[in-house]
């Protein structure tokens, strides 16, 4: 496969149909800044071996919750739901990473995760 077989598989198994046409919903950077950097991260780093995309997921939710990134994070919210992830396997991901970064930020990133959810009309559970 090559790069850009690779990265339209990885958005297709991340962020389903709404990424076929090569990139998750949210903030628009340039057509050519998000081309390169889209066919970049899905068709390098998220096809490389040695990571199951379930992995990758959760280390990308992680990261943006401890960087505080909230555009970004609510794309991966529904990646994590794309792949396998429970409401509550999240919810409580975030609460974990909150312990290491700190409460602001997974303040902000529950307050996201609710407005995710509650677009799906899957209100969330509190984490426990």
């Amino acid at each position: 496969m090559d790069r850009r077989e690779r990265m339209a598989a990885a958005l297709g198994r991340v962020f389903g149909a709404a990424a076929r046409g090569g990139a998750p919903a949210g903030p628009r950077p340039s057509d050519e800044h998000l081309g390169f950097l889209t066919e970049i991260v899905f068709g390098e780093l998220w096809a490389r071996p040695g990571l199951e995309i379930q992995q990758r997921e959760l280390l990308t939710l992680a990261t943006l919750v401890a960087l505080n990134r909230t555009d970004e994070l609510r794309s991966h919210l529904l990646g994590a739901l794309n792949v396998g992830f429970s409401k509550e396997q999240i919810l409580e991901a975030i609460l974990h990473v909150g312990f290491y970064a700190g409460a602001p930020v997974a303040h902000s990133a529950f307050l996201v995760a609710n407005e995710v959810f509650t677009e799906r009309g899957e209100p969330p559970e509190p984490a426990s």
